[in-house]
């Protein structure tokens, strides 16, 4: 299936070997260009004809489909089976970030709810610099869809400054099995943890809901997902109320909604590590 359109393209199949929706691209870069009379100094970065971006000179392009290629070499090593996989290739921002997303369809089971929980890899790579380069590892609830990724990702690079940013990080897909049952342990001790709403809301007004707007909307989520008493809840439901938020609620119709759930899925990945969320944990 491909949709393409100003926006977005996409493309589902489900062959990790497949790269067409990145490989064709024609990605270059000028130095020090002049253009009628008037002296740039750095370096443009051009995809397909358009300018994407503009970078200091030690500036380095690191092509998606290169990435991808080293990365299904370390899959294939890693044993994970590979025949039964769903991929959604992106790109967007006239071509200038891309994304790929690979859902392993042989399912664990989530130990609280008994849903199908899969495996997910996420990697992406920017031509525009709007995005690090990154591979990020999760489990996906399947029965609704939650974002359960940590978009800071395992694997983390902020600068394009040499020909292979992800050279020294690939050896981490060789750990993505170990990664997924930690995943699972994790969720059986936060279902394992109670917490009052109240503590709840105290957090999330400290860290990532100063206004009261969004400190209700994030409770709306929460509450609606949880099973218990009206003062108490576990931190399994609060983890599944705030990943819904990240990846259902909608924006502004102006808003490129795949920027507004990365970065509400990144601004989740710091919630969990904050001492206030830690303390909740505890």
């Amino acid at each position: 299936l491909t949709m393409k359109g100003k926006f977005m393209d996409i493309l589902k199949h489900t062959d990790i070997h497949n790269l067409e929706m990145f490989e064709n691209d024609v990605v270059t870069s000028q130095l020090d260009k002049e253009i009628d009379g008037v002296k740039y100094y750095g370096q443009d970065v051009i995809v397909n004809n358009v300018r994407v971006g503009s970078f200091t000179k030690t500036y380095k392009i690191n092509r998606t489909d290169e990435m991808l290629r080293t990365a299904n070499q370390h899959i294939m090593q890693s044993g994970i089976n590979t025949s039964n996989v769903e991929i959604v290739d992106k790109k967007w921002s006239y071509g200038g970030v891309n994304q790929r997303t690979i859902t392993f369809k042989d399912a664990v089971l989530d130990p609280v709810r008994g849903d199908e929980i899969n495996p997910q890899m996420i990697f992406i790579n920017s031509y525009n610099g709007s995005r690090k380069a990154m591979i990020a590892f999760g489990l996906i609830r399947m029965i609704c869809s939650n974002g359960m990724i940590d978009v800071e990702g395992h694997v983390q690079f902020r600068k394009h400054t040499n020909n292979d940013i992800l050279a020294q990080e690939y050896g981490k897909i060789d750990t993505f099995k170990l990664t997924v049952d930690n995943s699972v342990k994790q969720l059986q001790s936060m279902n394992d943890t109670v917490v009052s709403l109240d503590q709840v809301r105290k957090t999330l007004k400290e860290t990532i809901a100063k206004n009261d707007v969004k400190e209700k909307t994030l409770m709306e989520y929460i509450e609606k997902n949880n099973r218990g008493s009206i003062d108490n809840t576990n931190l399994y439901v609060v983890y599944n109320g705030l990943t819904e938020w990240a990846t259902h609620h909608d924006a502004r119709s102006t808003a490129n909604m795949n920027e507004v759930y990365l970065n509400r899925q990144a601004e989740l990945t710091k919630l969990w590590k904050t001492p206030q969320f830690e303390a909740l944990a505890a």
